[in-house]
């Protein structure tokens, strides 16, 4: 029987996935992947996001056209990571939306699930409810 992984290894592997995603896609090695699982949502913050090509149009007052390349890569990067969070997750992925700010090499991403993932709960946790347990029958005593 192999046992379920815990929502803390869920995050780190799909941080780590799509950080090596983002990273041979983009070239942006210093780009740093979070990601936090919520329930049925999955809260997705990529940081120092823009590409060589996006810092030189911005360098060059070429605003409108670092936008516009910010707009598809973000794109693509979504197309690619949809497939990835439904392998990892093992659920499927309703709807996300994303924003992001050039300005500050930020990039967010929200993923509605149709199911929270299946997770074991921490042996500290399950500790912690049976000492509460335990304490609550002595004092019912």
């Amino acid at each position: 029987m192999q046992k379920l992984p815990t929502r803390t290894q869920l995050q780190r592997e799909l941080s780590q996935k799509l950080q090596l995603i983002y990273c041979q896609q983009f070239g942006c090695f210093n780009s740093k992947i979070s990601c936090y699982i919520f329930d049925k949502k999955l809260a997705i913050i990529v940081e120092d996001t823009n590409t060589k090509i996006e810092n030189i149009l911005q360098e060059s007052s070429q605003l409108h056209l670092a936008a516009n390349v910010r707009t598809v890569v973000e794109q693509k990067f979504i197309n690619l990571i949809k497939p990835i969070i439904i392998n990892i997750l093992e659920v499927e992925v309703i709807d996300l939306i994303s924003d992001s700010s050039p300005n500050d090499g930020i990039l967010g991403i929200l993923v509605f699930l149709n199911n929270p993932p299946t997770t074991r709960i921490m042996a500290k946790n399950k500790y912690l409810r049976i000492e509460m347990k335990s304490e609550n029958a002595e004092n019912n005593r």
